[in-house]
């Protein structure tokens, strides 16, 4: 079961990366941006085993270079900057 989960965080990852990429630039970019991010947090969020191999999933899938490509594409865009 836990390996089902953490397929499906690695695909959840991954479309979202994907994501914030085609919107880079748009119109919508920046809600894209923000959404995108909020919902990487909610994955990487937590303790423990499954938690680290939801970050893990994240970090292979490119996470942290399109979230600081995210926040330099947008200095501006106050929420997605002071997201917690």
């Amino acid at each position: 079961m836990l390996c089902c989960a953490m397929l499906c965080y690695a695909m959840l990852a991954g479309a979202l990366l994907r994501a914030m990429r085609v919107h880079a630039g748009s119109a919508a970019s920046e809600d894209v941006q923000q959404a995108a991010c909020a919902a990487l947090r909610s994955i990487c969020r937590g303790h423990g085993d499954a938690s680290d191999a939801r970050r893990q999933a994240a970090r292979d899938a490119g996470a942290l270079a399109a979230v600081v490509a995210s926040l330099r594409g947008h200095p501006s865009a106050l929420g997605l900057q002071e997201s917690r």
